[in-house]
């Protein structure tokens, strides 16, 4: 091997090396944001962590309903983070906590939930549909809250029984099975 072959391939070596580098800094990186994203779903138990992604959206929504009309950037950033934390926390409820409460005795109040969990998919759609500066995207907002309220209400009525007639295996199994559903949702 010749000294400028040597050079190539240690300058090779190099880009190569540098490239695992970033390749390695961005997968770190998207496990950081995972990690973040997920964060939220693993505090407390299941019972807390529902009520506090509740407290998270209502926030959302009430910054949707506020914005204004000429802040189209403020808008899809708000529907998009509430189409995130709505959709994994949909699925957590759909998936685990709604087949405990059915199983529960709770089944025509979980049909009714089931519903609504419909409807506000249906008004997120519409608003990521609707232009972010059309004068009704805030009215369709505002039905979204006043929807999600009412939907809140009804599930921290039934919450607290469904806690409490468990016991503390049951409640940690429930836990457990909403964290790995945010985390799979993540």
């Amino acid at each position: 091997m010749n000294r400028n072959t040597g050079r190539i391939i240690g300058a090779a070596g190099a880009a190569g090396a540098a490239a695992l580098g970033v390749v390695a800094g961005l997968v770190l990186s998207g496990a950081k944001r995972t990690a973040k994203k997920a964060g939220l779903a693993l505090s407390g138990d299941w019972e807390r962590q529902l009520k506090a992604e509740h407290r998270t959206v209502r926030k959302l929504l009430k910054a949707m309903v506020d914005s204004r009309l000429g802040d189209a950037v403020e808008r899809a950033s708000l529907v998009a983070s509430a189409d995130e934390v709505l959709t994994r926390h949909a699925m957590e409820e759909e998936n685990v906590i709604y087949p405990a409460l059915t199983t529960a005795g709770a089944g025509d109040a979980v049909g009714l939930l089931f519903a609504e969990h419909a409807e506000i998919k249906t008004l997120l759609r519409a608003l990521h549909e609707l232009s972010f500066e059309a004068p009704d995207w805030a009215e369709c907002a505002a039905r979204l809250r006043k929807l999600f309220l009412r939907h809140i209400k009804a599930e921290e009525q039934l919450f607290p029984a469904l806690h409490q007639s468990g016991d503390r295996n049951r409640n940690k199994a429930l836990t457990t099975l909403v964290r790995r559903e945010a985390v799979r949702m993540s």
